[in-house]
């Protein structure tokens, strides 16, 4: 099987970071633009914060094996 590229993993991770980020930055600056009073805006907003989530979990997942690799 081929290896993966460390460089590759650590793009991968970046992108995923700033995705996180800006999910986190939706969940904070949305609120303050629309009228929150729907119940399909708040799923909306935990949907948002769920991602972000999701988001810097496997952006530090993929710079933790970046790192494994880099040194093998």
């Amino acid at each position: 099987m081929k290896k993966i590229d460390p460089v590759f993993l650590l793009a991968v991770s970046d992108l995923l970071i700033n995705l996180s980020a800006g999910w986190f930055a939706t969940v904070l600056i949305l609120p303050n633009l629309a009228e929150i009073h729907s119940l399909s805006n708040w799923f909306i907003l935990t949907g948002n914060i769920l991602a972000g989530i999701v988001s810097l979990y496997l952006g530090y997942k993929l710079r933790k094996l970046q790192r494994r690799k880099k040194y093998d």
